[in-house]
């Protein structure tokens, strides 16, 4: 036989519950055909018993449907049968279209739907010819070449795929008895030379009858279904389908005594039911083991949100430690420029305060010959004021004409006394930076305490922070945070980075005290700029001197200029004495007048050089007290040595920075790593295991339910197949006329449908249609289940 895919298609309209009955039912007949039981009951009164002398007779319906290739219902007639013990007249009833004799020699007389009859002992049988053309089933056969559909009439010698589909629906016009208690055998003669059978449903059986293959299918009562079958065809003819219906009216006399060999076969249903027991106690044991693991999967899950929310708190401080950092980075960094600027001006201010003490040493060197030469010339002015006496005659003037060498004496003074000015001149310029250095240095104390001041603002632990190597900031994580190190690279990384840090940190502290040191010292009254700036101060009165000074000698050697000039054109105008005596009188009095003030000048002079001869040791130094000039190199040497400080210090902090930075990187890696750990727990154990726990739980409670349900299978089992045998053999109902309620006395009613053969025609007619009886409905339906060659 060949090999069939098959399929199973039924309708969801099914009446599920009667569906369920009937299908045990065939399962029940499988099992027992095998065990060849004996049956009885209405099922053997297919067969009419005579009827008892004057007792009303009893009939049998056969109704014939004719139908076409597609289903439809063309024609309906009812062969009538009785079984008459004497002769008879009696009526019958339904709605004709004509009625024929079928037996016997009395033709019955129809009219206004009565059927009168007579007839002799025997059996008789007459046709009726309905004028209704409803089923109680509803059947549509549609037909599909290779995909596309084709009315019936085009079917014929096609070639290709064919899906054909039989459809049965409920007639809702016929009395729903019949469709309820009435089941269908389906039948499809197939020649294998023009079709071939591909897939059908599961529930079709596949026999050989001859060549042909004959697919069978039983429709149980009150279903609806959709049927089919898919051939590869070629020159296609089909025989005309049968549908048998007839109700299901079996009584078995079925004796459980008598299943030995069925209790042999069911005993291993005991080693299932202990295999189930088995079964649900290992699931028992796992479902414990499934809680533990979820207790487990909880803690874990709180472990992680702990450590999630510690690494958050690192990540947070060293976020903050970051940022400190970077801002003690910039204020360092502008600390240093100050400091560079500061260092450089004192540098200036030390090369400058070495050449002041070079001037101050010079003046004080030629300030004996200043002096000398400034007594000499006011010794000068004095004699000549002295040697001029004016009275009313020549004789009395004593004034001689100055001579050729007297004259150039005059020359020498005016020249020596343009030298004197200008050197005073510049020392007078010198000292006026003297000023601009002690505002500079004045601002620079200023900024020094200011420096002090914010050095001693730095956050420093009363005892400094603790280079760790990696290995012991393992151990310090693990005890003080409760931190799991692992050991991977980037906890590797993390762990060297950590080590820096507090490398650095510890550097830092000591940079930190070493600059507050030395800004205490530079802010020193005694040694420091405070010294440097109140020396300053101390000369800031000669620089006002030299100034007052250069300022008057100025008048006076423009004095001097005037007085030579009038000597010597008093000495050009001696010839003319009238012309020499006019002016004389005011020469006398700017002579008295310059002498004066000169006298004034020399004092001042001689004041200023013994003032210069006492600067000296202010910037050299008298015994223990140091000089502005070591001052001002000692001060330069600490202001390059903070420099140098601040600039190691800036290094190590953009180290520390940088450090810093790759620590909160890493550990924002690591909390990302720790919440991403923390919420696919979460999302596995709430969207995951905990349904899975709880579905095994539910699986486990099944289980043991399942467990207690079939402690006694093998018992229940055979229990079950008798109350179901019990129950499925005790289906009847009382038959009724198809054709009318007013016949009574129904011994049963069978249908015999056919379709429209589909056929190629050879003589130009259609298919042919001849209804036929087969052999009664339980041997047929018994030949879907044993084969003639298992028999």
């Amino acid at each position: 036989m060949n090999r069939v895919k098959k399929k199973m298609n039924t309708n969801g309209k099914a009446h599920g519950a009667k569906t369920a009955r009937v299908t045990a039912l065939l399962l029940i007949m499988v099992l027992v055909f095998s065990f060849m039981p004996r049956y009885s009951g209405k099922a053997a009164e297919n067969l009419l018993a005579p009827t008892a002398a004057g007792g009303e007779p009893q009939k049998r319906e056969v109704i014939y449907g004719k139908l076409a290739a597609d289903g439809s219902s063309d024609s309906i007639f009812v062969v009538n049968h009785y079984d008459l013990f004497e002769m008879q007249s009696f009526s019958d009833y339904g709605d004709y279209a004509t009625v024929l004799q079928l037996t016997g020699e009395n033709a019955p007389q129809y009219a206004a739907g009565e059927v009168k009859l007579s007839a002799a002992a025997g059996s008789y049988y007459y046709q009726g010819n309905l004028n209704s053309q409803e089923l109680p089933w509803l059947i549509d056969i549609t037909y599909e070449l290779d995909g596309e559909k084709i009315p019936a009439a085009e079917a014929a010698g096609v070639a290709g795929e064919l899906f054909i589909e039989i459809a049965i629906r409920q007639n809702l016009a016929v009395d729903p008895f019949f469709f309820e208690n009435y089941a269908l055998q389906v039948s499809a003669n197939l020649n294998p030379n023009k079709a071939q059978v591909v897939e059908t449903n599961k529930s079709a059986t596949v026999a050989i009858s001859g060549e042909d293959r004959v697919l069978n299918w039983i429709v149980f009562p009150g279903q609806e279904t959709d049927l089919f079958m898919r051939l590869q065809v070629r020159d296609f003819e089909l025989a005309a389908m049968t549908f048998a219906g007839v109700g299901l009216d079996f009584e078995f006399d079925f004796d459980l005594e008598e299943m030995d060999e069925l209790s042999e076969n069911s005993a291993g249903l005991a080693e299932l039911s202990d295999a189930i027991g088995q079964l649900a106690d290992g699931a028992e044991e796992l479902e414990s083991a499934v809680g533990q693991l979820q207790d487990g999967l909880v803690d874990i899950e709180e472990g992680s949100g702990s450590l999630a929310e510690n690494a958050s708190q690192l990540s947070e401080g060293a976020g903050e430690l970051h940022n400190g950092s970077v801002q003690l980075q910039q204020g360092l960094t502008e600390y240093s420029g100050g400091v560079s600027s500061i260092k450089n001006g004192m540098a200036g201010f030390t090369s400058g305060m070495g050449q002041l003490r070079s001037g101050v040493a010079q003046l004080a060197t030629n300030g004996s010959s200043l002096s000398s030469g400034s007594a000499e010339i006011l010794e000068a002015l004095q004699q000549i004021v002295q040697g001029m006496s004016v009275d009313s005659g020549l004789g009395g003037l004593g004034f001689a004409a100055p001579t050729e060498e007297e004259l150039a004496g005059l020359d020498v003074l005016m020249q020596g006394s343009a030298e004197f000015k200008e050197g005073l001149n510049q020392l007078a310029t010198g000292a006026a930076g003297i000023g601009e250095l002690y505002v500079g240095m004045k601002a620079l104390e200023d900024n020094l305490e200011v420096l002090e001041a914010g050095a001693a603002q730095f956050a420093l632990p009363d005892q400094g922070p603790e280079a760790r190597t990696a290995e012991e900031w393992r151990a310090h994580l693990v005890r003080m945070y409760g931190v799991t190190v692992a050991s991977d690279a980037q906890w590797e990384g993390l762990l060297a980075e950590l080590s820096g840090l507090s490398s650095l940190a510890a550097g830092y502290v000591t940079a930190v005290k070493t600059l507050q040191g030395t800004l205490a010292m530079l802010n020193n009254e005694q040694q420091g700029v405070p010294a440097l700036t109140s020396g300053l101060e101390q000369l800031l009165p000669l620089a006002g001197g030299l100034a007052e000074l250069s300022q008057n000698y100025e008048n006076i050697h423009n004095g001097l200029l005037l007085l030579v000039d009038t000597v010597k054109g008093t000495a050009a105008m001696a010839e003319d004495l009238p012309a020499l005596m006019s002016g004389l009188s005011e020469l006398e009095e700017g002579l008295s007048l310059l002498a004066s003030e000169y006298a004034v000048f020399d004092s001042g002079l001689s004041e200023y050089t013994q003032g210069v001869a006492q600067l000296l040791p202010v910037f050299d130094g008298a015994g223990e007290q140091a000089g502005l000039i070591a001052g001002a190199r000692q001060l330069l040497a600490g202001l390059t040595e903070l420099d140098g400080g601040a600039s190691d210090l800036i290094d190590g902090l953009s180290d520390y920075s940088g450090g810093a930075a790759q620590y909160k990187v890493g550990l924002d890696s690591y909390l990302d790593g720790v919440a991403g750990l923390y919420d696919g727990l979460g999302e596995y154990r709430t969207e995951g295991f905990d349904e899975f726990a709880s579905g095994f739980g539910t699986y486990t409670d099944g289980l043991l339910e399942f467990k207690e349900a079939t402690a006694n299978l093998e018992d229940e089992f055979l229990k079950q197949i008798e109350e179901a045998i019990s129950e499925y053999t005790d289906m009847s109902f009382e038959p009724r006329s198809f054709v009318s309620e007013k016949n009574k006395n129904v011994a049963g009613v069978q249908f015999v449908l056919l379709t429209e053969a589909i056929s190629i025609p050879n003589d130009g007619t259609a298919s042919t249609f001849e209804p036929e009886v087969e052999g009664d409905f339980l041997s047929r339906l018994r030949a879907l289940f044993v084969n003639e060659e298992d028999e």
